[in-house]
């Protein structure tokens, strides 16, 4: 009975010491009415952000805080809501200087997560978004294709049903169309300057899906213009339509730096017409295959309607495993990975040589080389940089002299549902103006059916 009437006593006193407690007092033991400092931690971010964005890749970012109780160190711990984002180290003293480190998005969708840093009774909440990465949605089966077998929208490294897209960020740009089977069929110009619009493309295509005509206009008052006319006689051959190079220089927004291959399957010529109240000229190409199984072009231009003196080229394009090499002629020559994509390409017997990386969605060119480069436009050599996705993350190149080196720099890409980017950020340093660099936004449109 003793006992239990001296924890009954126990019981009481608590209750009461409770019950005498100021209903005011706050979490760290402070009461509004009084000068009671004891356990009053405070949370002191330095650099830290209450949000932070990151792209689809692995990063580390830091951030800083002190943790103090009655103006001395506190001691402080971080938990993070996700296994993907951790924070190094999750404990200490005072001053905090933590990496918090994320791992590659390789899932569907964007995620977020909160990095939590508690000291004492308090907490401060901080949140990681992070966005969809772009490489591995599980509808891109035609990573596994050829890339010369592929449509125009796949060449450009577009995924799903893409009706139209465009950069709105220059004052200037070109617009591209799509239809639902995936080939480009308009290509338009627009200035938003001037307010101005011309289609410059239009293109048509049989029920196999191949390309027979090409229209360009030389603007929306003008007569006349370019038309280019294709015939397929070739079955089942890869064909280089161009002998000085079959791989088509554009560098452009279709995704970075990009080098979509000049070869047709089938192709077995070309009909070229421009036809202005000002200006004609024609050229036929005819592509024909020897029994040996190189390709023999023959080119045959003109200046004159009557079809007078016309000027007849032939370049013969030797052939290895079904795939263009070399060509005499124009001094070009192609090395081509295990997949069948090129590998290295020179031209002008080296003058110029860019070798490729292997990537299942895009061309990309690792470096590229032109030691006899001269004049203020010519380039001695460049490097490409890349992201898991292969999108740019860095060009590095040499202009004026081999040593002079400019760098660009694109990061933070953000995507859409389908893992197509709609906004990077881009840090440039033109050539003629060493040492200044430029960032901007740079955001793509771009329409679904």
């Amino acid at each position: 009975m003793r006992s239990t009437y001296r924890f009954l006593s126990i019981l009481a006193a608590a209750a009461l010491f409770f019950a005498c407690e100021p209903l005011d007092s706050d979490d760290s033991g402070n009461s509004g009415g009084g000068n009671n400092t004891k356990d009053k931690t405070e949370i002191h971010m330095i650099d830290g952000k209450a949000l932070y964005e990151l792209s689809a890749g692995k990063d580390t970012v830091a951030i800083r805080f002190t943790v103090i109780l009655d103006e001395k160190d506190a001691d402080w711990s971080i938990e993070s809501s996700a296994d993907w984002c951790e924070a190094e180290p999750a404990s200490g003293t005072g001053l905090g200087v933590v990496n918090i480190i994320v791992s590659e998005n390789s899932t569907a969708s964007a995620r977020e997560a909160e990095i939590t840093i508690h000291g004492g009774k308090n907490s401060e909440v901080l949140k990681v978004e992070q966005c969809l990465y772009a490489g591995a949605l599980p509808d891109e089966s035609w990573f596994s294709k050829p890339y010369y077998e592929r449509t125009d929208r796949e060449k450009a490294g577009l995924r799903g049903p893409v009706k139209s897209w465009y950069v709105s960020t220059y004052t200037t740009y070109d617009k591209y169309y799509y239809d639902e089977a995936g080939h480009l069929v308009k290509e338009e110009y627009y200035n938003t300057t001037d307010n101005y619009m011309e289609v410059r493309w239009v293109h048509s295509y049989d029920a196999q899906g191949r390309r027979v005509k090409s229209e360009q206009s030389y603007g929306s008052d003008a007569e006349g213009g370019r038309t280019f006319t294709y015939e397929y006689g070739n079955t089942g051959k890869l064909v280089a339509t161009n002998a000085y190079h079959w791989i088509e220089f554009q560098e452009g927004w279709v995704s970075g730096k990009n080098f979509p291959l000049s070869i047709w399957k089938d192709l077995s010529a070309i009909h070229y017409l421009d036809n202005s109240p000002f200006y004609y000229e024609r050229e036929d190409i005819v592509f024909a295959f020897q029994p040996d199984g190189n390709l023999v072009i023959t080119d045959t231009y003109c200046r004159n309607q009557d079809g007078s003196a016309p000027d007849v080229s032939v370049y013969h394009i030797a052939y290895e495993n079904g795939l263009p090499v070399s060509c005499a002629e124009s001094e070009v020559a192609v090395k081509y990975d295990d997949k069948g994509n090129p590998a290295e390409l020179s031209v002008d017997g080296g003058a110029k040589t860019w070798t490729f990386l292997s990537h299942p969605r895009l061309l990309l060119p690792a470096t590229m080389s032109e030691p006899k480069a001269q004049g203020m436009v010519a380039m001695f050599w460049g490097n490409y940089s890349y992201d898991s996705n292969g999108d740019d993350i860095r060009f590095e190149r040499a202009y004026f002299a081999a040593d002079q080196v400019y760098n660009d720099y694109y990061g933070k890409y953000f995507y859409d549902s389908h893992g197509n980017w709609i906004q990077r950020n881009e840090t440039t340093e033109p050539a003629f103006q060493h040492g200044e660099h430029f960032t901007s936004t740079v955001n793509r449109e771009i329409e679904y059916y």
